[in-house]
């Protein structure tokens, strides 16, 4: 999702096997970037994550959209961005983290535009926050594993009012 043409291409290669009309987009795609310190941060660490973390997301909702993939006429469609509580300006408590942070943070806002934006077309927008899972972005560490996790989000996608809000994996949802 770092590559605009390549989201592009996809989108309207006709290679979503023979897929009419999204019901369910989970947007999962996410890189934390080099764990650099205030007057250690780059230009280039922050557009590294925002690439991937925020606009890559916004990206793929767009090129949907534009070959009808979403919402009406097919029906509704329902998109899932995976975010993270660290995105949380109410939560931080802890600073650092800033690409990774700033990008988490405009992730929830373009998911909050495109729920206010998109329910017209039958599309509503929900955030998720996995929580902290043992993955390769973690190096193993983590309080839960994927299954634990993504059993937990599939349960928000499945509960009616999601549209513009932000959840964890145990239902509970984040302040801004």
């Amino acid at each position: 999702v770092a590559s605009p043409d390549s989201i592009s291409q996809w989108a309207s290669s006709g290679d979503l096997g023979g897929l009419g009309h999204v019901d369910v987009l989970i947007n999962n795609a996410g890189v934390y970037g080099e764990r650099r310190s205030l007057l250690e941060v780059t230009e280039g660490d922050m557009l590294h994550c925002f690439r991937t973390n925020t606009v890559g997301p916004l990206l793929v909702v767009q090129a949907l959209l534009r070959q009808g993939l979403l919402g009406r006429p097919g029906g509704p469609s329902l998109v899932g961005n995976v975010s993270s509580k660290v995105g949380s300006v109410a939560d931080n408590g802890s600073g650092g983290g800033y690409a990774y942070r700033a990008s988490k943070s405009a992730v929830n806002i373009v998911s909050k535009s495109m729920s206010i934006d998109l329910a017209d077309r039958g599309v509503e927008v929900a955030l998720l926050h996995p929580g902290w899972v043992r993955t390769d972005m973690t190096g193993g560490n983590g309080l839960i594993d994927a299954d634990e996790s993504v059993a937990g989000m599939l349960g928000i996608l499945e509960t009616p009012d999601m549209n513009g809000r932000w959840f964890d994996y145990k239902r509970e949802e984040i302040p801004w």
